[in-house]
């Protein structure tokens, strides 16, 4: 029998497509614990401390990175995707490519990088199938499929601070330097709509888990601006003090609250409905990331430990600033894990975090379904 130039080609392409996804399954193994474990990344060192949430303490790291600074994980905690920035120069996400690595969270092994731009932040879509990858400031924004870890489509970005995607990964919301978001269809490629007013500089986006709010941390003018999804309106702007610097949240499991973590040391939580203010929380200096348990009754706030006066919290943001540049000696600090109650907001725990200046928190999502190894 012979076959068509045209048909062998498309067996082949099948055939490498569906190598590519075996291989990435045959990478994907469940540790036992896996609902119970949070990844923290040392952005002045080159680990990731894996966190035992419920045991309280700090039970693995890992190593074999440049400047880890955020980590995504698959929803039941099979894979871990993680933002390694190149190393420290005149830009303040790195001279040189940066990557996005592939980790094996039971072996601690890196078993995939992927080259980018510059320096990536990721965010990974709720099914875990895509991740949504940016650079600094440059774009462009990459969409990686997590089963073949190969980027399937790019989109340009210009001033770009930081990128979310809709639940439903239908749209790319970018976040520019210059006060807005854009919005981005991800089946065409292409900018619609006229730009949503934010604060200056959103350097941080959360979405709510039904795709109908946007938080944008507005780190230059310390505003929080609440956007309705449908209507593309602010429906509020949350003024938190030019000293405040919000930047990293996180929205609580059922969409209910935006908890903001600012860089004078309050993590502000707030409404996703409304934009009221429910609490203020007083918490320790210069605080890096949030996550919730999957039940949404504990909140988990990783800060640095140490107090350094010198330093004004506007001065400290790692995606947009030199500060690694003025102030290095910040970058050696250890940190605090807190726990609060997300019903009464008291703290019913704190982690020791070895660092040096431990960032985001991120935990696995679940459904737990594959069997634990």
């Amino acid at each position: 029998m012979t076959v068509s130039r045209r048909r062998l080609q498309v067996l082949i392409l099948a055939t490498s497509s569906a190598l590519a996804v075996w291989a990435g399954a045959a990478q994907a193994c469940v540790p036992k614990n896996a609902s119970q474990l949070g990844y923290i990344p040392n952005f002045g060192g080159t680990t990731i401390s894996v966190v035992n949430l419920v045991k309280h303490k700090v039970v693995g790291t890992i190593g074999g990175f440049t400047r880890p600074i955020t980590v995504e994980v698959a929803p039941n905690g099979s894979a871990l995707y993680v933002d390694d920035w190149p190393s420290q120069g005149a830009s303040p996400s790195g001279t040189g490519p940066g990557f996005v690595r592939f980790v094996n969270p039971c072996t601690y092994k890196i078993v995939r990088s992927i080259r980018v731009a510059g320096g990536p932040t990721s965010n990974l879509s709720p099914n875990g199938k895509t991740l949504w990858t940016d650079v600094l400031a440059t774009g462009p924004v990459y969409r990686i499929d997590t089963a073949t870890a190969q980027v399937v489509r790019t989109y340009p970005a210009t001033g770009n601070i930081i990128t979310q995607i809709s639940p439903n990964g239908k749209v790319l919301y970018i976040g520019n330097a210059s006060a807005f978001v854009q919005t981005v269809n991800t089946a065409s490629g292409k900018t619609y709509g006229s730009i949503i007013p934010s604060g200056l500089m959103p350097a941080w986006m959360s979405v709510t888990p039904d795709g109908s709010r946007l938080i944008a941390g507005d780190f230059a003018n310390g505003v929080l601006t609440v956007i309705n999804t449908v209507t593309r309106s602010v429906i509020a702007s949350v003024s938190m003090g030019t000293t405040s610097a919000p930047e990293y949240g996180g929205v609580s499991p059922n969409g209910a609250t935006y908890w903001s973590l600012n860089g004078d040391g309050t993590v502000w939580v707030i409404s996703t409905k409304t934009g009221n203010v429910l609490r203020i929380i007083n918490n320790n200096y210069l605080t890096l990331g949030v996550a919730f348990n999957r039940s949404g009754s504990l909140a988990y706030v990783s800060s640095l430990a140490e107090n350094p006066e010198e330093l004004s919290p506007l001065a400290f943001n790692p995606l947009i600033s030199t500060e690694l540049l003025f102030y290095p000696s910040l970058f050696k600090s250890p940190g605090i894990l807190s726990v609060y109650n997300t019903s009464s907001y008291q703290l019913v725990g704190q982690i020791p975090l070895p660092g040096p200046t431990p960032t985001f928190i991120s935990v696995a999502r679940g459904p737990f379904a594959v069997r634990a190894h």
